[in-house]
């Protein structure tokens, strides 16, 4: 099994570069990476407890979707330190909208694959059912400057 930190690394050495050539031809809008609590909340099962690593690239709105308020594609990851914990890629759509000049609010959907337990088992990792699932996300957030922000995820 490949670490996860070294996985971690080595994708956001290469995203951050080829976000920065990329965003001066309007493909990449911006490159989101954070720290995550891994099933924490209040519709979760709480079987996995550990720290995620998040690395998610944002593509600029293709016109196409100008019809539905111009999402932004989404292309993530989700590493989880603990290697008996869940791990996740996934594809979707992210709409954002500006409440003031300073906060925003962020809803999205799409797809994710994961690594997970997908079948009956010891309950000492979340079942999941299947390999392939919906994922959705929301965040609220505060933008620091033109180019930074931190949100709530």
């Amino acid at each position: 099994m490949v670490r996860t930190g070294s996985v971690v690394a080595v994708l956001s050495a290469l995203a951050i570069p080829a976000a920065a050539d990329a965003q001066d031809a309007g493909f990449v809008s911006g490159v989101h990476i954070g720290v995550l609590a891994h099933d924490y909340g209040p519709l979760t099962t709480h079987d996995e407890d550990a720290v995620d690593a998040n690395i998610e690239v944002r593509f600029a709105s293709p016109a196409f979707l100008d019809a539905i308020l111009a999402p932004e594609p989404h292309l993530g990851a989700t590493f989880n330190f603990d290697s008996d914990a869940t791990d996740q890629v996934y594809a979707g759509l992210t709409w954002s909208f500006d409440l003031t000049d300073e906060i925003f609010f962020e809803i999205g959907g799409g797809g994710a694959i994961h690594n997970g337990k997908t079948d009956a088992g010891p309950r000492d990792r979340t079942l999941l059912g299947c390999r392939v699932l919906f994922r959705g996300a929301a965040d609220l957030g505060w933008n620091i400057d033109v180019h930074n922000n931190v949100a709530l995820h």
